[in-house]
């Protein structure tokens, strides 16, 4: 009978339903059970884009491992996450249209007396997320990764790994015609900014997705 069991239990974790996940420390040979995480550093054009970043991969550190998570910075944990968020300076070349729509009398007939033009209906973006894990940072390694020489950190004695990421995302504008104050049009602005709003909380799963697969199954 427990062979019977012991066959039914390798069947069962070999199908694709059944997923026995075992935890482990991917960084227990550097001495790390516990790491600080504070909010990331946004030095993008997205506002609060912050917290929506370090909570996701919080959570990927959280479920993934067995390591001790403090928020905020923590002297009593072995490591810090430090999380740096980038972006082109310029607006004009952060938000960036990759689709239009012509917009005419055929839209609006407010539009009749005006000249057809085209509006931006589908815009991308591009953010760029560092993320760096220094065993007990000291004020100037903190400065030193918020500089220049971020990109040599790599040969630091005391930096885990650094690495970046480019995220990308999109999203489509609502366009509606506005005849009228209870027009549709009224709340395109509102409308947008949810729908962009959605755009970053999936652009930040991906990042989270994408850390949990290059980094910690790298260890």
């Amino acid at each position: 009978m427990k062979y019977f069991f012991y066959i039914v239990f390798i069947f069962l974790s070999s199908c694709s339903g059944y997923n026995f996940h075992y935890q482990e420390n991917p960084f227990a040979s550097h001495g790390i059970k516990t790491v600080a995480i504070p909010a990331f550093l946004n030095k993008s054009l997205v506002p609060n884009i912050s917290a929506l970043m370090t909570e996701r991969i919080s959570t990927v550190f959280s479920q993934e491992t067995p390591i001790k998570i403090y928020s905020g910075n923590s002297d009593r944990a072995d490591a810090t996450l430090i999380g740096i968020i980038t972006s082109s300076d310029r607006r004009n070349d952060f938000y960036k249209t990759d689709t239009t729509t012509l917009i005419g009398k055929e839209f609006s007939p407010e539009l009749s007396k005006r000249r057809e033009f085209y509006a931006p209906s589908v815009t991308s973006y591009e953010l760029t997320l560092s993320l760096i894990l220094i065993k007990r940072p000291t004020q100037e390694d903190l400065k030193l990764i918020d500089s220049d020489y971020k990109k040599y950190l790599d040969k630091h004695p005391r930096v885990i790994f650094s690495t970046s990421q480019t995220l990308s995302g999109s999203y489509t504008r609502v366009l509606n015609p506005s005849d009228s104050p209870d027009g549709g049009g009224a709340v395109n602005s509102t409308k947008n900014k949810e729908v962009f709003n959605k755009s970053l909380d999936s652009l930040a799963t991906d990042a989270a997705t994408n850390f949990k697969e290059t980094v910690l199954n790298a260890f």
